[in-house]
């Protein structure tokens, strides 16, 4: 199975933007419900041209990388 990434981005005021990469097809919405369960309700998505191409199966096994700066 190849790598899927998350990134994950809190602006200032709270605002929550995920980039879901490497999770083709439909696969990318269990991440969706994942996310949604973490931080709460989504106000909305946007599709990548990833999400229109054969699925790819997803295993979840969080890792936690700190970028600040």
């Amino acid at each position: 199975m190849e790598p899927h990434d998350i990134e994950i981005e809190i602006d200032p005021n709270g605002k929550v933007r995920a980039h879901i990469k490497g999770a083709k097809g439909k696969g990318c919405l269990d991440y969706m419900k994942l996310l949604e369960s973490i931080v709460g309700r989504e106000v909305s998505h946007e599709m990548t041209a990833e999400h229109f191409e054969p699925d790819s199966s997803v295993e979840i096994r969080p890792t936690l990388e700190n970028k600040q700066g």
